[in-house]
């Protein structure tokens, strides 16, 4: 029996080319983007579950600061020897440090962009690394030693066993400075689903020889015993730490459970989003839907053509169960044949998604028994919904009226028809309406006026630390550029997250301070007006610290002008000038007070630059002259303030850019629906129209005649998603304290091209029987 049902429903799909191919590329198109979106939200899930103890490993987070205090992964105080030696309920505890990506030199070559960590060999005991060669429970006991992974061993050996071997490694100090490092451990990549990662990890005893701070933004975790409360190992730990740094500095002290670190609040690189993940499941759900509308859609439409059929087996004795099981079989069938394509256009989709959404989704062919079991119970799925309406729908129609011929569709098949249509198009509208949100808001960010300029303004971050000392020398170097106007030694750019703070007691009030340091010419560099006062002094005085203060630290202070806070000293500043507001951190946050700073450590890392005159290719190069003439050993790494702030909504663009493209999916998807449709609805009409051709209907009418109904759904579409855009986007919109208002301008205009589009996939078929000979149609 199951034989010939699948003969008949391959004759019946071959009998009709045209509607297999709409429902092969329809599904096709949604399976590859849920079975897409399906890897990114697997990859994401996955983060840190490889461990083979994960559940028992925990990094410790700690609320400290000075003035301000704020969670954090980092805890000072150093608790893990005492945890290792006397905490009955941990197994081992382990720390390591990040040493950003410092310079590896080996022989006369340079690599500028190797990640490194300075580590012990506790965490491989705690870590599920793949180690290929070495001792993974000392190989970074000793100082100046090192493990390095598989694809940078490959880069400095070739093929060679790495094992032995010596690598000068230098902290950025001079060339004189770098030391031997001995590679006692040999390890395969770290996956990339890690919330941390590194190409080399240095033995943390190798800090001991330089001048770091061997106490400062250390991670680190605990590995407890079965049953261990981390409440209470936290608790311990805390009054360790408090014993060394003070209660003042470190306040609280939590575990937290490593499988839980990726999507924490507290920040880890890389940083996950679950709220993202939810989304990107949500949108897989709905196109999934998408596509299963289509095809109930299509194979109801197609019921004057399967009627007599039916009608037919049903006399013969067929029951309408065995029906049922046919139409589902059919729907198996077209599903499995769709796959081959819908693989084709995963395996063409997932760099593109990969460059968009900033991840690294792949797919395992071998050995990942869970893809198959997925991709199997996606098609059960889609089998089950897609096939589901057609089944009861065509099996319920009565042999009698088939044979005589008085079968009509029902109110009901033609008004489940339309709702699946406005289903498809609202769901486009959602996500189109959506994006534009989020492209206007980022066009708004953009063009907001930040209160600093931005234009042809750089950063220069210097590469040799050596030279933090001695960065004057290297001010004075650029400011004889003729093409620079201003050079100015910075504690950091405008519109970044993090920096200093101060808090400062008013009566009952703190206000809450950012402090970034500054000298004499950053104002000018960055043209901030100046209000009241004047510019901090270009020599620093000892024993003061100059500073100017924004207007809003002025009104915050409850004072009238700008010219009352001139000579009041707040905490450690002198306020000598007032200047303009200016957005220094994102605009997620509201405008913060902020004191500009004196820098009279007599230290700076990087110079922010204003350019006017010459081309800026020319001036790069002389800045990078002047910083190879100094002797320094290390790279200038030049960067415009403009791209600096865009990386800044990275985050928000990449949303855009993929919302956008399942929105197009969508509504790619759902005019292949439409342009079926139409077809099928052309074709039942045809003598209709030749008939209203004959009494003087013109191509117009017909047109208008064919495609108003589908014009009526789309609207009805436009008005049901225009309240559940808007509140999408609302939601959004209010993570930002700047923020556009939403106008009405955005559903029009998504609503019009989304109209537009399906009258265009409509009136193809229309066209056709529109233009076509009413004496052949008639004849016919």
């Amino acid at each position: 029996m199951l034989r010939n049902y699948i003969t008949f429903v391959f004759r019946n799909l071959k009998r009709n080319l045209g509607y297999l191919s709409i429902n092969l590329l329809g599904l096709a198109l949604g399976i590859a983007t849920v079975l897409l979106i399906a890897l990114y939200v697997q990859h994401e899930l996955s983060y840190d579950q490889y461990h083979e103890k994960k559940d028992r490993i925990y990094r410790m987070v700690s609320y400290s600061g000075f003035a301000e205090k704020s969670w954090g992964g980092y805890v000072s105080g150093d608790p893990i020897p005492e945890m290792r030696a006397s905490y009955t309920d941990v197994e081992d505890a382990a720390k390591y440090m990040t040493c950003g990506s410092d310079n590896v030199t080996l022989g006369n070559t340079r690599y500028e962009d190797i990640s490194m960590l300075c580590g012990e060999s506790n965490l491989f005991n705690i870590f599920s690394f793949d180690v290929i060669a070495g001792d993974r429970n000392a190989m970074l006991d000793a100082p100046n030693t090192v493990v390095i992974t598989r694809s940078l061993s490959e880069r400095l050996f070739g093929n060679e066993n790495p094992i032995g071997k010596t690598i000068p490694i230098h902290f950025g100090y001079s060339a004189e400075d770098a030391t031997e490092f001995e590679i006692t451990g040999y390890m395969e990549d770290v996956p990339t689903n890690s919330h941390f990662r590194f190409d080399l990890m240095i033995s943390y005893e190798s800090l001991r020889s330089t001048t770091r701070c061997m106490d400062c933004g250390q991670v680190m975790y605990a590995m407890l015993h079965e049953g261990a409360n981390p409440d209470s190992v936290a608790s311990r730990a805390l009054t360790h730490v408090q014993e060394i740094d003070g209660r003042n500095y470190v306040e609280d002290l939590q575990l937290e459970p490593l499988t839980d670190v990726y999507f924490s609040d507290i920040v880890a690189s890389p940083q996950g989003d679950m709220r993202y993940v939810m989304i990107m499941a949500a949108i897989a759900g709905l196109i999934l839907l998408i596509g299963c509308a289509n095809y109930m859609n299509l194979a109801t439409a197609r019921f004057s053509q399967r009627s007599k059929e039916i009608g037919v087996r049903k006399v013969l004795g067929a029951h309408r169960f065995e029906l049922m099981k046919q139409f589902y079989l059919e729907t198996i069938i077209l599903t499995l044949l769709s796959l081959p394509l819908a693989i084709v256009l995963l395996a063409v989709g997932i760099p593109y998604f990969n460059t968009v959404a900033n991840t690294d989704v792949a797919i395992q062919w071998f050995g990942d028994l869970t893809l198959y079991m997925s991709i199997l119970g996606l098609l059960v799925v889609i089998g089950i919904i897609a096939g589901s309406y057609p089944a009861l729908f065509l099996s319920s129609f009565k042999p009698s009226e088939v044979i005589k011929g008085t079968l009509k569709p029902s109110l009901s098949a033609a008004g489940i028809r339309k709702g699946l249509v406005v289903f498809q198009f609202m769901i486009a509208l959602v996500m189109i309406v959506v994006t534009g949100v989020i492209m206007q808001q980022l066009f708004y960010l953009q063009d907001k006026n930040l209160g600093f300029d931005t234009d042809q303004v750089v950063v220069a971050t210097m590469g040799d630390p050596s030279f933090m000392n001695q960065y004057t020398a290297v001010q004075q170097e650029f400011q004889k550029i003729a093409s620079i106007k201003h050079v100015s030694a910075a504690s950091g750019v405008p519109m970044r997250r993090g920096g200093a703070h101060f808090i400062h007691q008013v009566d009952d009030r703190q206000i809450e301070f950012v402090t970034p340091t500054i000298d004499h010419e950053t104002i000018h560099a960055l043209d901030i007006p100046l209000l009241a006062g004047r510019n901090i002094s270009e020599t620093i005085s000892k024993g003061r610290r100059e500073a100017l203060m924004t207007l809003t630290g002025v009104t915050e202070l409850g004072l009238e002008t700008p010219d009352e806070v001139i000579g009041q000293t707040i905490g450690m500043y002198e306020i000598v000038g007032v200047v303009e507001d200016f957005h220094i951190k994102p605009l997620h946050e509201e405008i913060q007070p902020v004191i500009l700073s004196q820098n009279n450590w007599g230290q700076a890392n990087s110079f922010i630059i204003k350019i006017e005159g010459g081309t800026i290719r020319d001036t790069f190069d002389d800045l990078q002259a002047a910083w190879d003439d100094l002797g320094t050993n290390g790279p200038l790494e030049i960067t415009f303030v403009e791209d600096q702030i865009n990386q800044i909504y990275e985050k928000e663009q990449n949303t855009a850019k993929i919302i956008g493209f399942f929105a197009f999916m969508s509504i790619f998807v759902g005019c292949l629906g439409l342009f079926g449709l139409a077809t099928f609805m052309t074709e039942r009409r045809i003598k209709e129209i030749g008939i209203r051709k004959v009494l003087g209907a013109s191509v117009g009418n017909i047109l208008a005649l064919l495609s108003k109904d589908f014009g009526k759904l789309v609207l009805l579409a436009s008005l049901i998603a225009a309240p559940i855009a808007y509140i999408i986007a609302n939601k959004w919109l209010a993570n930002f304290s700047y923020r556009i208002d939403i106008g009405a301008s955005i559903f029009l205009i998504s609503g019009l091209v989304v109209l537009l589009i399906a009258l265009f996939s409509t009136g193809i078929r229309s066209l056709q029987a529109a233009i076509k000979n009413p004496a052949d149609t008639l004849r016919s």
